[in-house]
């Protein structure tokens, strides 16, 4: 989706926020370390080089391990972190992500310790690069953002100018193109005043790589103005990298050109131009294929996998066609991946109409489109929620242009009174002088009217243009929030099928849902919050809410997790930065109810802890609620020092949902008798929630849906339909979907 606009504010949000989490810090007490003597420093040094030097991986991880243990026994922490940002460019360019992601989380925690932002920023900025290979969008963007105010406090414009450029994978995974090319733009400008020639080529390729991802977005209706602009690009980045022969540059310009050509001898009328063009493309196959292995992305490799099907199947190369089909099939079988299936079953398809075995090929296609729905279902949640923001926006447009004509018309009725008064005044002419000086007045007086209604014009267009820039930076903020969310695809993939419903008051929502998991996958954290208040205040207290629980989490080793030391720290971080050091009974104190839940997959074995939030379990049927403890995440009068860590063992079956308030508070009709609007109420809510908690969630979700439209619905004449009271949210998942028991 290409968005009309995407300012720098909007690009700095999540890095405004974390930075204020940031500045609560005490940097007063730095690590003060004695310099190394010339043996130790020129030993690291030689280690360094000949990690560098190495033109082999084992060689390369070989000598990087030997200068991170060294600096280990020296007890020297930042030669540590920088060994290990070393060992993680190693891991990162092999493919070894997993390895990469551990290497810098620990760069990261040695940064922490050292207050030393050179190191922090660094780390921050491999921690961008690696979470955008597991599609982690949010968490990426979020160590972007760090990256980049850190890299900006240190005045290093080389820094910034690489953090925007990083940047542009991710955009380009969201398909959020315009931002893209709006980073890209800026990148342009900094290398033109740096006069960084090798930056501009990396840049210019770039830019070529976002076209030809513009151009594969629309499968349907393809526009191949796209791919010719990215072709033109690919070979003016090729001709200026001659002379630097940069790696990183080259790797985008044989990914791109091999993709490129192939689809552009697709569409070339001669034959002898459409074969030289494939020609060309099977030239960059090999060495694509190597470096697409080498990202570690399943996306990255299924594309170029498909696509040597497609080349090999252009040019009548059966054999070759055939060992890539199989390829894919095989990590397909391996694989719980929608998209390894949907390029595998496509593959096939291909190969089975080559062979006329039409019937297969018709199956292989029906079957990859299945999956390609799949793949596309969070997009639609997408498009749902932008098409809601818009008829909103709409709604306050529609609102502005009746007041406008409201204006007019009084104008109208003010300048019919002024021309029966002239009449008037033109009658009384024959009394004399008199008469003269109140016609002389009246004109006076016309001409002060004209200009106030000149005024009162442009101050209804100032009014109008306001509106809708206010309603503009709403609607995009809205945007920004649910992305900071988990996205359905994230949420089926750390919890398999599961229930996420939040319908927003106002176009954006201080109600938020969190999900988190660690490396190894053993521990999952879920989260429903209701903050302070709606619309926009609600919304920056849980963007605060949800940076504060990422920020928490991210310091905890494995098998350190427990939900009431989380939210004690959640509450000690959170008064922190908002100030809060006393109560006061007389103002509105920002504060968030929040039921953070530990699953341990390993031990099925759930933590729990809660803050004026319960949470409800159906276990063999019948409904249990978990109290919660009486405080909030925030100051509070009765404030106990530690939120409760509950333990309870998982069985077979269970079913737990976390919600909001909002859902019960709603105001609605209970039938058609009802002379006044009611809350929904608790009770009904659980015999709602009686009734469909054994049916599959997505029909759990229509059910609620219908439930809260129709109790604000009016049941009779004497009724109007009653508005929402409040943001509503509520999360159900089973852990028979994401935690194996052993059968009985």
């Amino acid at each position: 989706m290409i968005f009309r606009h995407f300012s720098l504010v909007k690009i700095l949000l999540p890095m405004i926020i974390l930075a204020t989490v940031f500045a609560c810090s005490d940097d007063n007490h730095k690590v003060v370390l004695p310099p190394l003597n010339a043996n130790d420093s020129t030993q690291l040094a030689e280690y360094r080089e000949q990690a560098l030097s190495s033109t082999t991986f084992k060689d390369a991880e070989y000598y990087a391990k030997q200068a991170y243990e060294l600096a280990r026994v020296l007890g020297r922490l930042p030669e540590e972190g920088k060994a290990l940002l070393l060992l993680y460019e190693i891991y990162y360019d092999n493919g070894l992500n997993a390895q990469a992601l551990e290497c810098a989380t620990k760069a990261s925690h040695l940064g922490d310790t050292l207050r030393d932002q050179r190191l922090l920023a660094e780390s921050y900025h491999a921690l961008g690069n690696v979470l955008s290979r597991f599609k982690n969008n949010p968490i990426s963007a979020k160590n972007f953002a760090d990256s980049f105010i850190l890299y900006f406090r240190l005045r290093d414009t080389v820094g910034v100018t690489n953090v925007w450029r990083d940047l542009v994978p991710a955009y380009v995974n969201a398909n959020i193109f315009d931002s893209a090319m709006i980073a890209l733009g800026r990148c342009k400008v900094f290398a033109k005043r740096l006069k960084d020639e090798r930056g501009m080529a990396e840049t210019i390729a770039q830019e070529a790589a976002t076209e030809l991802a513009m151009f594969r977005c629309n499968a349907i209706k393809p526009d191949y103005s796209h791919l010719r602009v990215a072709y033109q690009r690919f070979r003016q980045a090729e001709a200026m990298n001659r002379k630097f022969n940069d790696k990183k540059i080259h790797k985008i310009l044989v990914m791109g050109l091999m993709e490129t050509l192939y689809n552009l001898s697709v569409v070339e009328e001669d034959p002898v131009r459409r074969q030289q063009l494939a020609d060309s493309s099977m030239l960059y196959l090999p060495e694509a294929c190597i470096i697409a292995q080498k990202t570690g992305v399943a996306e990255v490799i299924h594309r170029i996998n498909i696509l040597g099907v497609k080349v090999h199947y252009a040019t009548g190369d059966m054999k070759a066609t055939k060992h890539f089909v199989d390829s894919l099939v095989a990590v397909a079988n391996k694989s719980d991946s929608y998209i390894d299936k949907e390029t595998a079953y496509r593959a096939q398809s291909i190969f089975a109409a080559y062979n006329d075995d039409y019937e297969h090929a018709f199956a292989y296609r029906v079957l990859a489109e299945k999956n390609r729905e799949v793949i596309n279902y969070s997009d639609k949640s997408f498009l749902l929620s932008i098409q809601l923001a818009k008829g909103q926006n709409d709604d306050e447009r529609a609102g502005a242009k009746r007041r406008e004509a409201a204006l007019k018309s009084a104008s109208e009725r003010q300048k019919l009174l002024i021309m029966m008064g002239i009449g008037f005044i033109t009658l009384l002419l024959v009394i004399g002088t008199i008469i003269y000086h109140n016609y002389k007045r009246t004109q006076k007086l016309n001409a002060k009217i004209n200009a106030i209604n000149e005024e009162m014009r442009v101050q209804s267009e100032e009014i109008r243009v306001k509106s809708e820039e206010i309603m503009d930076g709403i609607t995009y903020a809205s945007i920004i929030q649910f992305a900071a969310m988990p996205s359905s695809v994230e949420m089926k993939h750390t919890f398999g099928d599961c229930l996420v419903y939040l319908e927003a008051r106002n176009v954006v929502s201080g109600d938020f849902y969190w999900a988190s998991e660690d490396v190894s996958g053993r521990y999952k954290l879920l989260a429903v919050g209701d903050c302070t208040g709606h619309g926009v205040p609600g919304a920056l207290l849980s963007m605060l809410g949800m940076s504060i629980l990422d920020y928490t989490t991210r310091h905890f080793g494995a098998g350190e997790i427990s939900a009431g030391i989380v939210l004690d720290k959640m509450r000690n971080n959170f008064k922190r930065t908002l100030n809060q050091t006393s109560f006061s009974s007389d103002k509105t104190i920002d504060s968030i109810d929040i039921v953070l839940l530990v699953f341990d997959t390993q031990d099925k074995v759930l933590h729990y802890a809660a803050a004026f939030r319960p949470l409800l379990m159906f276990r063999y049927g019948e409904m249990m609620r978990m109290k919660a403890d009486s405080m909030p995440i925030g100051i509070y009068p009765r404030e106990k020092p530690h939120f409760t860590d509950n333990v309870m063992k998982l069985c077979k079956g269970d079913i737990i949902y976390l919600y909001s308030d909002g859902l019960t508070d709603q105001s609605g009709y209970e039938d058609a008798a009802a002379q006044y609007p009611r809350a929904y109420s608790t009770k009904q809510f659980f015999k709602l929630l009686k009734s469909i908690f054994q049916q599959p969630f997505a029909e759990q979700e229509i059910a609620i849906r219908e439930a809260m439209d129709s109790w604000r619905l009016p049941k009779s004449a004497k009724q109007v339909e009653c508005e929402k009271t409040d943001d509503s949210t509520i999360v159900g998942v089973a852990v028979n979907n994401f935690i194996k028991f052993d059968d009985i």
